[in-house]
């Protein structure tokens, strides 16, 4: 949303002939996934408490709630599913009018785990490099599928300007073990059945 804003609102027409020109339209807003456990919670005459969420976003759900005068959270689930649907249109129709040498890419794969470790795997002559070995190597330079390899540690400075930008596809997830304070409401109910203390990748 935000990348496409920066050019401009008439960019979104089928959005704003759907949903109107309130800025209300061009916010990011949430959906309280964790709390849709069934079919019941459609009837519901009210916003839930959404957690965990910034009280601005909180506030965001609540003014668009009243906006649109929604009675019941099917009103609310059907204007989310409707907005992203929209959004995606925008993106779309964005990009059938760029410049013919612009793609969008697809960044999938299936089977992650066991095509990761069908690749090399390093299997002798470790060793560790002087101060002077490692200025000389330009990383950038050495062969993907080359004989020899590098494990690299260090430290990374991660701007957080570059956060919301990366946000799909992380480019350095952290090492760490999740706690009970990291998790939802909804995971915590859950957390005495399924919880397992270990180490994962975290986007963090």
């Amino acid at each position: 949303m935000s990348l496409l804003l920066k050019s401009g609102r008439d960019k979104f027409t089928h959005r704003t002939k759907q949903l109107g020109g309130s800025d209300l339209v061009f916010a990011n807003g949430i959906y309280p996934y964790s709390y849709m456990t069934g079919r019941d919670k459609f009837a519901e005459t009210r916003l839930p408490l959404i957690e965990p969420c910034p009280p601005k976003n909180y506030d965001l759900a609540r003014e668009i709630w009243a906006h649109y005068d929604m009675k019941t959270m099917q009103n609310y689930h059907d204007h989310c599913l409707l907005s992203d649907v929209l959004l995606l249109a925008a993106v779309f129709q964005n990009i059938r009018n760029s410049k013919p040498n612009s793609w969008i890419t697809y960044l999938d794969a299936n089977n992650l785990y066991e095509s990761a470790t069908s690749e090399p795997l390093p299997e002798g002559n470790f060793c560790f490099l002087s101060q002077n070995e490692i200025s000389d190597i330009d990383l950038m330079d050495v062969p993907t599928h080359g004989d020899t390899g590098y494990i690299v540690e260090c430290n990374l400075k991660y701007p957080e300007k570059l956060h919301e930008l990366h946000s799909d596809y992380l480019i350095a997830p952290e090492h760490l073990t999740v706690s009970p304070d990291m998790l939802s409401n909804f995971y915590i109910e859950l957390k005495d059945k399924i919880w397992i203390f270990a180490q994962k990748l975290i986007p963090n």
